[in-house]
């Protein structure tokens, strides 16, 4: 598979880092009775595992043993499986047992090497002999496999490493062979150079198991995406791969390793210094700080001769040289003529670069060097090092080309490439104790392969692993690999930067990546390890087959991998939303189709909806069958189907998409009608009812107008990343912004209507451009038919300009008011009561607190549910005694902060002395600190083993649930390990009394979703896994029912009332990883503690965000925070320095 770069892009900097995937799919395939798969044996169980796996699965296996001296330990298989040993590792020997292999049992059309988990080298990482000839020989044999491998529709070249199962850049685990980063370029190397050949390279966590890894490697072989090269799986079985994404650098709060500056003292070691590209960034350096730099190169260091002095025209030295070969009586031969040509225009350029260190005051040396011969180095360094001190930095440039197809390529082409990048730098590293800075010049051909590098690809692997290798034992150090595009100078002659324009690859000037280094070493917080300069590459479309293609694929799907889809759930169950299972089929298509790009879709059927309920299928199958097809466009049937138990089909979507290499320009939408109607923006569709939708799905901003004949809203899509996601990632398109086009009609009906509405049919739909992160985009609804249960309508998407992002034409949806108990929202009955009850309640018209208690809410919460039977309407407006069978944490303040909202009736909970100094005291007393509020006092603390604090706090009770109205909520049990697990089984009946006295009902409370068990000091106070709460209400028990009864039985009673009530409540969600993972990654870059890193990330998803609260997030993010020297101004930076634990810079005006 071939690739281009990204039409007009820009030089930049990209930061290469780890990105999630899902689980791969799986294609349904027939393996052919004559063709061999062969696998070499890693001498472990993993090999046995495998090679049992494929063959269960139809495959005809054949076993590849390497030499005794490389791996001593064989895997013992069984007799069935065919197997050959290398007698060495020769190019002829490889050559020959292939045919063999071939010619005794069959074409070989898959090729899955293992590499052994490590040979034992600790000392010599780099110099790793046996690495490295395996690692050659893998080369070689891929040599020799083209012709068989390019010869079948469907084939295979898989590399498997053992480095930490991320790719090498994992932070939990270490690796010990940066070596085997060759697989990785040569595999992406061969994606590119064999366009039908599956090329994929696989990272496997050292701890995994034999069996898991086998069936994960078998899985990677059956999926259908052809774009990924390069995938990991950690010991968590995370699949992840590599991208480079634009380098946002961290806030300087955020901590990192620090390096010493770089300053006249600092020493560098410079390989292919001397010239070229690198000797212009050693100069760079030399005007920014002076350094000194012993620079190394190949060419020898001479006089220039009498002739040549003072002559720059080259045919005139030309000339000069052949009158003086000719002067000497040898005949001046082409070669001879341009073999002192280019040493004397090489010696001039040293010259140059020595004297231009100089001039920007620096200091450099020049020495003539094999940089791979270590001991030759280190006798030339010894002056060098006596002069200029001790070396604290390297900078490896060095690099040679052979750029040859594979099966060109030579055992010392492979040498030449690899011993100057490799052992080069090898040989570096044994003439320095400690190091600085190490800065190694990659090359984007590492990252992505390229046609004709594959050695140079394994070599520039090699170094980035290495990069992040050291990185990792040497944390101090700054260490940057910088994977470079071409550069506009040395082997770019014009012809090839025309040739690049044409492909529209960006050419680097020299400025300006000259520059890119000097910054790099000039910043002291150095996190990222490797970057990659230029532009992202995007696939070349290929040769189509011309016979019409059928594809079968399969999928699993979990609310697991797709966290965000409990934000669409209707009838309290998550429900796959239309637009996704449409992106499902894109996304699926992709790649089958490198180069081209979803455009549209015909007459797309939603037969039956998928729901995240009893009724999931265990798979879910694609079908996809080619309509017709050519060089500009793809078209294609897809159905999505499963199979129920009694192996009959279940449809559920259906539609025509088309595929074309070329989108056409965005079209002009022109009657945008920007009217504002005052009421409408004051309307908040999803705090109201309107729509269900959770913050995942948020992206109506306001409704500007709406009549029976149209309707304008403006959005801004909710910031979801691919992990997040899940298995439905934005690549066709962005399946949230297609929503909410959805959304519209949803709004438009519960107007007209005061109804609920399902999908059933769009007619055809268009695809023009992505809609970028933060942008206010519009979309504008066209009534096209309406009737009592069917809207028709016209939907766009676009910008203030009218430029069409995506738009759908007859799109219809039923209309039924008998769904509308379906459609609230899973996160908050009756929320749009939260903000106006508190608002009203504190007195103040906008409170900064509203919003992270909002957040809290939104993110924590699930449903508030009472029980029909207890009349819940009858106890609104009242005060009650809420008692429930759970330890006071965050669920008491969120249960009070909704409940008092749906009562009317501020709820105050009783908590332990002990949590008088936890977070959530030290928050919510902040919270209530601000300048114009005054402390409501909702929370009391009570000794209980302290008799008078007992009774001040039956006094505070009774005042406030009298003379201010107020409901009291009571944890009956302290116990975490209740948490709805077990029964409660005491209840102090001072409670049931003071209900008696005060004439007030009591109400069981079960919190579903409980908590660990923790220390007081490292508790967090959020669910287990951070999975949404339940709140239950049970049927009131009021004080003249409880007067009937003995003393023993009002508390069995109100016992067995509130353990019923767990009972039937057990159901909690299920935990959210993504949510989790986004927390520790916080954690780790603000240096703070889960409950700060949760609150943070909270406060950042909040849809609704008021002036202080953007202030404080940006701030946070930048890590400096600027405010007014106002009291509201100081209350912020408080809560600032709080949130990140006193890391943040903060200037007051």
């Amino acid at each position: 598979m071939r690739f281009e770069e990204e039409p007009n892009s820009h030089i930049q900097q990209l930061q290469v880092k780890l990105k999630q995937l899902p689980a791969p799919d799986c294609l349904d395939l027939t393996w052919h009775s004559d063709h061999v798969c062969l696998l070499t044996d890693d001498g472990s169980p993993t090999t046995i595992a495998l090679a049992k796996g494929l063959t269960e699965r139809g495959w005809i296996v054949n076993i590849l043993h390497f030499p005794a001296s490389i791996i001593a330990k064989r895997s013992v298989l069984p007799a069935s499986i065919n197997q050959v040993v290398l007698k060495d590792l020769s190019e002829a020997h490889l050559k020959q047992q292939l045919a063999e292999i071939t010619n005794n049992y069959g074409q070989i059309s898959a090729f899955v090497h293992l590499n052994p988990l490590t040979l034992g080298v600790k000392d010599n990482i780099l110099g790793c002999e046996s690495e490295k000839s395996i690692l050659k020989s893998v080369f070689l044999i891929a040599k020799h496999l083209k012709k068989s491998l390019t010869a079948h529709s469907r084939s295979w070249f898989f590399s498997v490493t053992r480095f930490d199962g991320e790719l090498g850049l994992g932070q939990k685990q270490s690796f010990q062979n940066p070596i085997s980063g060759g697989f990785f370029g040569l595999t992406k190397t061969l994606n590119m150079e064999w366009e039908h050949v599956f090329c994929r390279a696989i990272d496997l966590s050292q701890e995994l198991g034999d069996s898991i890894s086998a069936e994960l490697i078998i899985a990677e072989l059956y999926d259908p995406n052809f774009l990924i090269t390069e995938v990991g799986y950690n010991l968590q079985q995370k699949r992840t791969t590599l991208v480079a994404e634009i380098n946002t650098p961290l806030p300087k709060s955020f901590g990192g390793k620090h390096s010493r500056q770089l300053s006249a003292d600092s020493v560098f070691l410079v390989s292919g210094g001397g010239r070229g590209i690198t000797a212009q960034c050693v100069i760079g350096l030399a005007k920014a700080f002076q350094c000194k730099f012993i620079l190394l190169g190949r060419t020898k260091c001479t006089h220039e001769p009498a002739y040549a002095q003072a002559c720059v025209d080259e045919k005139e030295l030309k000339q000069r040289i052949i009158k003086n070969i000719q002067a000497q009586g040898e005949k001046p031969t082409p070669i001879k003529v341009q073999k002192q040509l280019k040493a004397i225009f090489g010696q001039r350029e040293i010259d140059e670069t020595l004297q231009a260190i100089v001039q920007a005051g620096g200091q450099a040396k020049y020495l003539s060097v094999d940089i791979t011969d270590a001991v030759a180095l280190q006798d030339q360094l010894a002056t060098a090092v006596e002069h200029f001190g001790s070396i604290t930095g390297i900078i490896h440039g060095a690099g040679v080309l052979a750029d040859k197809l594979i099966e060109k390529k030579t055992e010392q082409d492979f040498e030449n490439v690899y011993s100057t990048k490799v052992n080069g730098l090898q040989s570096m590293l044994a003439c320095v104790s400690q190091l600085e800075h190490l800065v190694l010049f990659s090359s984007a051909a590492g990252f992505y392969g390229n046609i004709g590098q594959s050695d140079y690809a394994i070599a520039n692997e090699i170094l980035n692993k290495f990069a992040h290798f050291y990185k990792r034992h040497y944390p101090t150090c700054h260490v940057i690999s910088f994977n470079w595009g071409p550069w506009d100078g040395g082997m770019v002659t014009p012809e090839l930067k025309q040739l690049f324009a044409q492909r529209n690859i960006d050419v680097i000037p020299i400025e300006v990546g000259t520059k890119m280094v000097v910054d790099d070493l000039r910043a002291s917080v150095h996190e990222v390890v490797q970057v990659l300069v230029g532009s992202p590459f995007l696939p070349l479309s290929g040769e189509l087959e011309p016979e019409l293609q059928t594809y079968r694929i399969r999928r699993k799907l979990t609310l697991e991998a797709n966290p965000f889809l409990h934000d669409h759930a209707i009838g309290g169950h998550p429900v796959l939303p239309v637009t996704c299972a449409l992106a499902w089929l894109a996304n699926t298509c992709l790649p089958l189709y490198p180069g081209y790009k979803f455009f549209s879709c015909e007459n797309y059927k939603v037969l039956k909806g998928i729901v995240f309920d009893e009724t999931l299928a265990n798979e879910y199958i694609i079908d996809l069958k080619e309509i017709n097809k050519s060089q500009d466009e793809v078209e294609l049937n897809a159905t999505i189907w499963s199979e129920t138990t009694t192996r009959k089909p279940r449809y559920y979507y259906n539609v025509r998409i088309k595929f074309k290499l070329q989108i056409p320009s965005m079209p002009v939408y022109g009657t945008y009608d920007d009217t504002q109607d005052e009421a409408l923006l004051k309307l908040s569709s999803y705090q109201d009812g309107t729509l269900f939708h959770g913050p995942s799905f948020q992206g109506i901003k306001r409704i500007l107008n709406i009549s029976p004949e149209r309707m304008t809203v403006e959005c801004v899509l909710p910031q979801l990343d691919e992990k997040q996601l899940g298995q439905f990632p934005a690549l066709a398109f962005n399946p949230i912004a297609a929503d909410i086009q959805f959304q519209c009609m949803l709004i438009w009906v519960r107007h007209f209507y005061q109804a609920a509405s399902l999908p059933l049919l769009c007619q055809k739909g268009e695809y023009y451009h992505s809609i970028a992160e933060g942008e206010t985009f519009y979309v504008s609804m066209e009534i096209q038919s309406s009737t009592d249960n069917k809207l028709v309508a016209n939907i766009t998407s676009h910008n203030k300009q009218g430029q069409v992002y995506l738009r759908i034409f007859d799109t219809e949806v039923t209309i039924s008011q008998q769904l509308n108990h379906l459609f609230v929202p899973s996160y908050a009955h009756d929320s749009a009561k939260l903000l106006p009850f508190w608002r009203n309640f504190l007195n103040v018209a906008e409170w900064p607190g509203e919003v992270l208690l909002s957040a809290l809410f939104r993110r924590f919460v699930d449903n508030v549910v009472y029980d029909e039977s207890a009349k819940f309407d009858s106890i609104k407006g009242k005060s009650v005694l809420y008692l429930a069978n759970h330890q006071v944490g965050v669920e008491s303040i969120l249960f009070g902060f909704s409940l008092s909202a749906l009562t009317g009736y501020p709820i105050n909970v009783v908590a332990k002395a002990e949590h008088q100094d936890s977070w959530i005291s030290q928050l919510l007393n902040h919270l209530y600190s601000y300048p114009t509020l005054k402390n409501p006092e909702l929370m009391y603390y009570f000794d209980r083993d302290d008799q008078r604090s007992m009774l001040e706090l039956l006094s505070n009770i009774k005042k406030v649930m009298i003379e201010e109205g107020r409901s009291l909520l009571i944890h009956v049990d302290g116990t975490r390990a209740l948490s709805c697990r077990q029964p409660v089984k005491q209840l102090s009946a001072v409670f049931i009394d003071l209900a008696i006295e005060l004439d007030i009902p009591i109400v069981p409370v079960g919190f579903v979703g409980g908590l660990p068990i923790e220390p007081l000091k490292t508790r967090l106070e959020f669910p287990a896994g951070y999975t949404r709460q339940n709140y239950y209400l049970g049927q009131a028990i009021y004080p003249e029912t409880l007067k009937q009864l003995p003393n023993a039985e009002r508390k069995t009673l109100i016992l067995d009332r509130l353990n019923k009530l767990a009972e039937t409540t057990t159901k909690s969600s299920p935990p959210n990883h993504h949510f989790e993972q986004a927390v520790h990654l916080c954690m780790k870059q603000m240096g703070v503690s889960e409950v700060r890193a949760v609150l943070y990330k909270v406060l950042e998803e909040a849809t609704v965000h008021n002036t202080e609260v953007r202030t404080l997030l940006q701030g946070i993010h930048d890590g400096y925070l600027e405010l007014m020297n106002s009291p509201e101004g100081r209350w912020l930076g408080e809560l600032g320095l709080w949130l990140t634990e006193g890391k943040l810079q903060i200037n007051y005006n």
